[in-house]
């Protein structure tokens, strides 16, 4: 990481006002992500180059080309999903301490910022959305094969999730009157945000295979569109009531399609 992102837990730099710290934030997160994902596919790597003719070690003709490589071990298919899991819960475990933490504020100084009620309510929706997440993802484990891609939307929509509660909780609230003011003010990224993850949902399910989209396709021919329809809605208006009803309407469906539709795993 460059020198002038962190120094002493704090941000130097000749240009410190174009680099706040959510940035700095997304930063460190994306550097993690990028070695572990690099260390996780190292073997992956290794093989590709050698299909390629990269000279990795081992037996080599004079000129330096692979003739002889060990192709990828084929692990058992708990064991793939397991590795692929690491990342998805580094990523995860991330937004859910962000979001315990920014609301333990409002216990241990009640008195600095006003609570919003709109504002927490999204962040009992996100909390709730996180768990649910972790538990439904483990229909991945049936997943007959990996490949790189898949690896990398399943990564991306855990991303997505994190951003999401950092939109939630900044580092401060410097230049906002307060939450209620913060949110209403970055409510077009906020809902952009949650729009994507119901399409990310959407094409998560369809990833699982035909038969798992069929248990959900009455559903989401209807939850798809008038969900992205009240997004798109809350990214425009301001008004109050209409925000205070998206809310109440989110937390009481969340609630219903979970244990409607997710209450078990595996047959009982």
């Amino acid at each position: 990481m460059p020198w002038w992102v962190y120094r002493r837990g704090t941000i130097h730099s000749p240009r410190e006002m174009r680099y706040p710290r959510q940035v700095v934030t997304i930063y460190g997160l994306l550097h993690s992500v990028v070695v572990v994902s690099f260390l996780m596919s190292f073997d992956g790597m290794a093989n590709l180059a050698a299909r390629r003719g990269l000279y990795l070690g081992g037996n080599a003709d004079a000129g330096g080309t692979q003739v002889d490589w060990t192709p990828m071990p084929q692990a058992p298919q708990a064991d793939i999903f397991l590795h692929v899991r690491v990342v998805m819960s580094i990523v995860l475990g991330l937004g859910l301490t962000r979001l315990l933490n920014g609301t333990s504020r409002f216990v241990q100084h009640p008195g600095r910022q006003a609570v919003y009620l709109v504002h927490l309510g999204w962040v009992v929706w996100t909390v709730l959305l996180l768990v649910h997440f972790w538990w439904w993802e483990f229909w991945l484990a049936a997943t007959p094969r990996w490949t790189f891609e898949l690896y990398l939307f399943v990564v991306a929509y855990v991303v997505l999730l994190f951003l999401l509660c950092t939109l939630l909780y900044p580092d401060d609230l410097d230049g906002y009157a307060g939450y209620e003011d913060y949110f209403l003010s970055r409510r077009r990224w906020f809902f952009g945000l949650l729009a994507a993850t119901f399409v990310f949902d959407f094409v998560d399910t369809l990833l699982k295979g035909p038969e798992h989209y069929a248990a959900f396709h009455g559903e989401y021919l209807v939850r798809l569109p008038v969900c992205l329809t009240l997004c798109g809605v809350a990214m425009i208006t301001r008004n109050r009531w209409f925000h205070g009803s998206f809310v109440l309407a989110s937390l009481a469906y969340e609630v219903s399609w979970i244990f409607r539709l997710f209450d078990w795993l595996t047959p009982g």
